[in-house]
């Protein structure tokens, strides 16, 4: 049985002089600290570049040559990964500046120049580069910790698909079901039904990996709640996940209930448990990303009252399938976007762009939700800008890369078309831009955006760093088949149709 207590955090901090000098000081003890975490030799040395290129681009870009100053260099085991943030006060990183010294030019051996850095998307799992205004400039460095996975816990007969539904093992009676928070000794018994359900597919792979699973519970990033039947086995579940920098709305995901208790209500008594979590977490809202493969999660979200507010096109690869139910996916799958307001909020202004303003409201008024939509008259300082506060997030092994964004600073076209740039090139397939709705910048720039490339997606209140964000896409020589999309309600259509109608390869 797992420890219920806590494990003790594993952190160090450094605080070092903007020296050049340092950056391999402190690379050295990355290194020291990843072989520590049970990191091997190579995989050590990468995070030992990773965390020394990022420190370097903090003292190329960040202070004037005369400075004398700080940076703050934190390593943390946060469940099942090691997070190192880079993080100094100086001046604001240009992003334009940055990307091409991400180029990913290999290094030539005997080379010196310290301006030539090592890709970050081979080293690390998944970087962000945050601006955050007066408080300066943190970098994000991510890395999984090796650890053993449930197929290498379990004997393969306990990891077989559920059956199929048949007269013989069909339940005759309304099962008795207990709905609460995982216990810690209950997470092997969640990680063996999502794999059951999902095989080793699913897109967050801490499921798989007991321990981590608890430690995530028991830290808070997480809220795992579970159906129980009368024997103690896990027959649902269902999780609050936490974004990053979105502290008034969470994600609902790793849904899912067992063949054999289907159709008893039990998804939807799981939903009810969290909205109650939520609350008292001070949660304004859910959302949750529900797959178009079929129609199953939409109608159990639909039906429990969460409203659809946007389409994600290719948003899944095509690895995810359902173990003993279907045949595997072929490309990229779409998500249509959830929404489950928690708690009533008074109306806000919003500054929609002129050519969605009307769609944007329609979104609002579908999900209950009050705002006030401004125009150019009602911005008379619409010239102005405040400084740029955005991250980016980049998933490397999923081809897959989220761009948010709370302020437009003054050279924000130039930030993105470098980022853009510099993710095409390494070979990302989906871009999701989250832009907030309560930047006036956003209602100006969003028809220069939109020549880039990006296109409408929809609304999800919260998502932007705090802000309600207007999502747009951008694609990547992605064919989207829009009549293999499957959406679940009228208004869900009228959402897809039109996303299709701005999509620029359907034009």
């Amino acid at each position: 049985m797992m420890d219920k207590k806590a494990p003790e955090p594993e952190y160090s901090r450094l605080v070092i002089p903007n020296d050049s000098g340092y950056s391999q000081m402190v690379g050295g003890y990355a290194e020291a600290f990843a072989r520590k975490l049970g990191f091997d030799e190579a995989e050590s040395r990468s995070i030992s570049q990773g965390v020394s290129q990022a420190v370097e681009i903090s003292l190329k870009y960040c202070f004037d040559r005369e400075d004398r100053s700080f940076i703050d260099v934190t390593f943390q085991r946060e469940g099942d990964s090691l997070k190192v943030s880079v993080h100094q006060k100086g001046l604001p990183i240009n992003p334009v500046d940055i990307y091409p010294d991400l180029s990913c030019v290999p290094v030539v051996a005997g080379d010196t120049d310290p301006l030539r850095f090592q890709c970050l998307t081979t080293l690390m799992d998944s970087f962000e580069f945050r601006n955050l205004g007066p408080e300066g400039t943190e970098a994000i460095l991510v890395k999984k910790i090796p650890s053993m996975d449930l197929t290498e816990r379990l004997a393969p007969e306990e990891l077989e698909p559920f059956p199929q539904i048949n007269a013989e093992n069909r339940l005759e009676l309304q099962p008795v079901i207990t709905i609460r928070r995982m216990k810690p000794d209950e997470a092997i018994k969640v990680a063996q039904a999502v794999y059951r359900t999902y095989g080793h597919s699913y897109s967050y792979d801490h499921v798989y990996f007991p321990e981590k699973l608890s430690e995530l519970n028991l830290s808070g990033k997480i809220v795992t709640a579970v159906a129980v039947d009368d024997s103690g086995d896990v027959v649902g579940t269902v999780s609050i996940l936490k974004w990053d920098q979105t502290p008034n709305v969470a994600e609902l995901a790793q849904g899912l209930v067992i063949p054999t208790h289907r159709n008893y209500g039990i998804f939807s008594r799981l939903h009810s448990f969290l909205k109650e979590e939520g609350r008292h977490m001070g949660l304004e809202g859910f959302f949750a990303l529900a797959t178009t493969r079929h129609l199953f999660s939409q109608k159990t979200a639909l039906k429990d009252g969460s409203r659809q507010c946007a389409a994600l096109l290719n948003f899944f690869e095509s690895t995810l399938q359902y173990k003993g139910f279907e045949e595997p996916l072929k490309g990229r799958v779409a998500v249509v976007v959830h929404y489950d307001e928690l708690i009533p909020r008074t109306p806000k202004a919003i500054y929609a762009p002129s050519r969605h303003a009307d769609f944007i409201q329609e979104i609002y008024q579908h999900l209950g939700i009050p705002v006030v939509i401004q125009g150019d008259q009602q911005n008379p300082d619409s010239g102005a800008y405040e400084e740029l506060r955005s991250n980016l997030t980049a998933r490397p092994r999923q081809k897959y890369a989220r761009i948010n964004v709370k302020s437009c600073g003054p050279n924000f076209m130039n930030y993105l078309k470098n980022t853009v740039r510099d993710l095409l090139f390494h070979d990302f397939e989906v871009i999701n831009l989250f832009l907030s709705l309560y930047d006036p910048k956003t209602m100006d720039l969003c028809p220069q955006i939109e020549q880039l490339g990006f296109f409408f997606a929809g609304v999800v209140p919260g998502a932007a760093m705090g802000d309600d964000a207007l999502v747009l896409q951008y694609l990547k020589n992605v064919p989207v088949d829009y009549d293999e999309i499957r959406i679940g309600s009228s208004f869900g259509k009228h959402i897809l149709d039109y996303v299709r109608k701005n999509d620029p390869n359907w034009q």
